[in-house]
């Protein structure tokens, strides 16, 4: 689930980093104020890409274990479909045009003009 925009925290960071410094405080306000906008501007867009991958690896995660769970609970037969029809993609050449007909429960090669019955 998204996060709020790390802006805040990273400015506070940025912030106490700064001021715990002697140097800083020695730099006239015009190069502090450059000197930190810069900080806060790199460090933001790193926590940017940080929370990003992080909320990208939850949704990872959240497809594969939704996909577990589906290949669990899902009918034998079809799984046993899904199961037939990987093997006859497997068998035949990829340019194959394939065709289900619906209402005779076959599939059709156009290379081959075979009826394959399942």
């Amino acid at each position: 689930m998204p996060r709020g925009d790390p802006l805040p925290v990273v400015r506070e960071a940025v912030r106490e980093i700064l001021t715990a410094s002697p140097a800083f405080a020695e730099l006239d306000s015009d190069r502090r104020r450059e000197l930190a906008h810069s900080m806060v501007q790199v460090c933001h867009v790193a926590a940017s890409l940080i929370q990003e991958e992080v909320e990208s690896d939850q949704q990872a995660r959240t497809a594969a274990a939704m996909e577990t769970e589906a290949r669990a609970t899902a009918p034998r037969g079809v799984a046993r479909a899904i199961a037939r029809f990987r093997h006859f993609l497997f068998r035949h050449k990829p340019a194959d045009l394939i065709m289900a007909d619906a209402n005779r429960g076959r599939l059709y090669s156009p290379d081959s003009c075979t009826y394959y019955r399942e």
